[in-house]
């Protein structure tokens, strides 16, 4: 009787900890074939096996569904999310110019959708410094070749990197911090040196140019249905036919003038990103959008291929790509998700030429 009564015990303190696995095990439980959860490009499907279909009886949050039924018991902790956190970085997600505060754009979309190109593009054409979270790994372990870094992380990294995994957080955000840092200090610098001295620069501060406390908060609360935005979001010529983009663009209207502007591309890849910098990084950079470049995998792989041919990357070869691809697929897709939510996510077509992908990126920093 004592063990029966432990095992009830036990039973309804594991069900409040994992109540999406729960629900979503007994509620297929009369439906008995097997089911897979996964994300392709921005759509949330279920794969009964022989066809796929939707799941629009119940909307799931995709930030906590991942790996519920591989580790259901060993997993949940990292894919937990707090909302009262999350909420609170972005409401105190403002900028000051007189904090000498780095204004940031996150750059997300899958391997080969043409992040690094079309940032090396924006740092040319406005004033943006390019940090590539891929780039700050593949260069410290440069420096660890050449002794010129501590290898304390050396053995992760290339782990990471030879495997498509993700780096861990803390590693990724203390080489972005550094970077972010050297390139403010090069400015300031340069500004020294040509006695540079603009008084439009210097705004009152603690001045908001917005509010994330727009949204009511039931609704900020609820999951973002990424199909409907899919519809919303996506197009076929040119972004600025799309009214719903021009909506975003409207809602995020900057009124100041950055001196520090930074365009990051690859990061967050997933919510341990960032979560990592909303503790790590928090107020001291602000975060204005986040753009997604959308492409199709066929077209992402071609690209990667012919990539690796040319720069020779250890990473673009079809091993590593698949794992690259899953990764993104189960843990970048829910960060778009986040920023959907805030009303903060612009979606930019990747399957078109690079030059169709500019004329896209061009008009949206001219109108932010």
């Amino acid at each position: 009787m004592n063990i029966i009564k432990a095992y009830v015990i036990i039973f309804f303190m594991i069900i409040p900890r994992f109540p999406f696995f729960f629900a979503e095990n007994l509620s297929y439980l009369k439906n008995k074939k097997k089911k897979y959860f996964y994300l392709p490009s921005t759509n949330v499907y279920y794969n009964s096996g022989t066809s796929f279909f939707k799941n629009h009886l119940e909307k799931h949050n995709i930030r906590r569904l991942r790996k519920f039924k591989r580790n259901a018991v060993f997993e949940t902790n990292k894919f937990y999310i707090n909302r009262k956190l999350e909420e609170q970085f972005f409401a105190n997600n403002t900028f000051t110019m007189s904090r000498d505060q780095p204004f940031v754009i996150f750059m997300l979309g899958g391997p080969g959708s043409g992040k690094g190109t079309q940032c090396k593009l924006i740092q040319d054409k406005f004033d943006f410094v390019h940090i590539s979270a891929g780039d700050c790994l593949r260069e410290y372990l440069t420096k660890c070749e050449n002794n010129e870094a501590n290898k304390m992380h050396q053995s992760i990294v290339e782990d990471c990197i030879n495997n498509g995994k993700i780096a861990p957080v803390h590693i990724t955000l203390e080489l972005m911090k550094k970077k972010m840092q050297a390139e403010i200090e090069k400015i300031k610098q340069k500004e020294k040196n040509e006695m540079f001295n603009d008084k439009e620069h210097r705004k009152e501060e603690g001045k908001k140019s917005f509010s994330f406390n727009a949204l009511d908060d039931n609704i900020k609360l609820k999951n973002t249905d990424i199909d409907e935005y899919n519809k919303k979001l996506k197009y076929e010529n040119n972004i600025f036919e799309n009214k719903e983009v021009l909506k975003v663009l409207e809602k995020n209207k900057f009124e100041q003038k950055a001196k520090y502007k930074f365009i990051i591309d690859g990061f967050p890849r997933n919510y341990d990103n960032f979560n990592g910098w909303m503790n790590i990084i928090g107020s001291y950079a602000y975060v204005h959008l986040c753009l997604f470049l959308y492409c199709d995998e066929d077209i992402m792989v071609k690209r990667c291929m012919n990539r690796g041919l040319k720069s020779g990357r250890a990473d673009d070869n079809m091993k590593t790509l698949r794992k690259r691809f899953e990764t993104h697929k189960n843990d970048c897709m829910p960060i778009i998700n986040i920023f959907l939510n805030e009303n903060k996510c612009i979606f930019i077509n990747a399957n078109k030429n690079i030059e169709d992908v500019w004329n896209d990126i061009q008009y949206v920093f001219t109108n932010m």
